[in-house]
């Protein structure tokens, strides 16, 4: 790999809503850990929350397909209808026809509020307050050099609408 190539550190948050009581700083360190197996070398780094269909939880236990990234609690609190893609030949086809992936991204956008054991939450609101103190704690522990080595955050990888 070229010294100068952007990589995408395996940084990726799989949650919506992140508190330290709740998961702990545990994958913000481990994250800051990867950054510098690659910034030490010399390569630069592209920080990916790398969603895919919103979240495993929409999905069937041992479905042909499955996403990543909400956890499963967001997921309850929307209460989606099953998995259903209809004729899928492609994984990107559940972005427009999967009821359930369609809603969730919809809600997101839309920030809807939902009832958690902490209390009423925006879910949009909450992964970006969750994602701004992420980039705070990647920064604080990155000396200024290896931070330079850090051309951007992705904190919403392959955004689509869900039918805004």
């Amino acid at each position: 790999m070229n010294g100068n190539a952007p990589a995408t550190a395996a940084a990726a948050a799989t949650s919506l809503v992140v508190t330290a009581k709740q998961q702990g700083w545990v994958f913000r360190d481990k994250a800051v850990e990867q950054i510098r197996a690659f910034t030490g070398r010399g390569i630069r780094v592209l920080v990916d929350y790398h969603q895919d269909l919103y979240s495993s939880y929409l999905f069937n236990q041992g479905s042909w397909y499955t996403g990543d990234g909400a956890l499963e609690w967001v997921i309850k609190a929307g209460d989606y209808p099953r998995e259903s893609c209809g004729i899928c030949l492609l994984w990107g086809q559940n972005m427009q026809t999967d009821e359930a992936v369609r809603q969730a991204a919809y809600d997101f956008w839309r920030n809807r509020r939902i009832r958690t054991s902490a209390g009423e939450v925006g879910v949009q609101e909450s992964f970006l307050r969750q994602a701004a103190a992420a980039m705070t704690h990647i920064r604080q522990r990155l000396p200024d050099q290896e931070f330079a080595s850090v051309i951007g955050f992705d904190p919403f990888n392959e955004p689509f609408d869900g039918g805004l």
